[in-house]
């Protein structure tokens, strides 16, 4: 067995709104998996703490021939200072179920503001 891969997005500021987190499904080989007629659930956990709200961003599944998928983040997702992780799960609605690498973020209170 192998282990999971973590992808590090970086540190965003408490309330940021990165865009949107475009993720494709790919098999072992690298190579994208067509996901006609599946749909997807991106589901964040906060590490070592209890946060409501998350995951509750629009996952979709825009060029399914790709493997691309596409997760709109939401205010609940950078609210609370921490460590989060999130993954993209596609399935068949029957007993097919794929995730993707976990997508590691922070959130930090921002001291001052920038001059923007």
């Amino acid at each position: 067995m192998t282990g999971q891969t973590i992808v590090n997005l970086g540190v965003f500021a408490k309330g940021e709104i990165p865009e949107t987190l475009q993720i494709t499904i790919q098999d072992a080989d690298g190579v994208a998996i067509n996901l006609t007629g599946m749909t997807a659930e991106f589901e964040i956990v906060a590490v070592r703490q209890v946060v409501a709200g998350l995951g509750a961003g629009t996952p979709s599944i825009p060029t399914p021939l790709s493997g691309i998928t596409q997760y709109v983040w939401v205010v609940a997702d950078f609210n609370t200072v921490g460590t989060f992780r999130g993954q993209m799960w596609v399935g068949d609605a029957l007993s097919l179920k794929i995730a993707s690498s976990v997508y590691q973020y922070e959130v930090e209170e921002i001291t001052t503001a920038p001059s923007v």
